[in-house]
């Protein structure tokens, strides 16, 4: 599955940051698939689409979950190396960005946004914009002065894991939780727990319907922001394919 060129990544900077330091610090299981993301490297199961999503464009892990040469680079880059290995890494993946802005270490708030202006989902520009800032920032390509801290407005904080048999459950904390302050306002920090019957692969569709508001009502704004989600999540986990041979007998 191949993500469209217009779409850029919006998820949690505490996430890709943490997962980055991971892999550098003692790797990644190969595949990294949603189970390895929410049972061992502690992603909320509502975040793991858009981590996915963000690895992928990031060219760190392949459409199947394998990291990829890029992320070996990445791993083995010492210190003096990390920054520039990791510049490299978001001029090619943000080309389109870095295309639009002259000069990143100068630019200002506006010019920044006004670069993901045409991307997808419209109604996140404001939290690509912040992982953006927050990656280039890692990287030492702009000052921490342009990657403001913004509080959440925090709707419900649950944990939970994906169901693996043999393995006894415990609780992960939440990416947002921990980091109210790298995401966009009313931003959704955790999932109630998922259903558990019912196809496993699709487990992390039944948590993402839960998160529906509980009083039947949302803004003509989170409706789309929903939507942009789910639709981002099925696409993470049901490839398209141009037949299908029909298994009944």
């Amino acid at each position: 599955m191949q993500l469209d060129t217009d779409i850029i990544p919006y998820a949690s900077p505490q996430n890709i940051k943490a997962l980055i330091s991971r892999l550098r610090n003692r790797g990644w299981n190969d595949p990294l698939d949603s189970t390895e993301l929410v049972n061992r490297l502690d992603i909320p199961i509502g975040s793991v689409s858009r981590v996915s999503i963000a690895l992928r464009f990031l060219k760190l892990i392949d459409e199947d979950g394998h990291p990829t040469d890029t992320a070996k680079r990445l791993r083995e880059a010492d210190e003096e190396e990390y920054a520039q290995v990791l510049g490299d890494l978001l001029k090619s993946a943000y080309k389109d960005v870095f295309y639009k802005i002259s000069d990143i270490s100068t630019a200002s708030d506006d010019e920044i946004s006004n670069a993901f202006r045409l991307f997808r989902p419209t109604s996140q520009k404001e939290r690509m914009v912040t992982l953006f800032k927050a990656l280039c920032q890692e990287a030492g390509l702009i000052p921490e002065s342009k990657t403001p801290r913004v509080r959440a407005k925090v709707r419900f904080v649950a944990k939970t894991q994906v169901p693996n048999s043999g393995e006894k459950k415990h609780d992960n904390h939440d990416e947002d939780d921990e980091d109210k302050s790298s995401i966009a306002p009313n931003e959704e920090v955790g999932v109630r727990p998922p259903r558990t019957s019912g196809n496993s692969r699709y487990q992390l569709l039944h948590g993402f319907v839960d998160t529906l508001p509980e009083d039947g009502t949302w803004t003509a704004e989170e409706h789309k922001s929903w939507l942009d989600a789910i639709v981002a999540l099925t696409n993470f986990l049901v490839k398209e394919v141009e037949t299908k041979q029909d298994n009944h007998l």
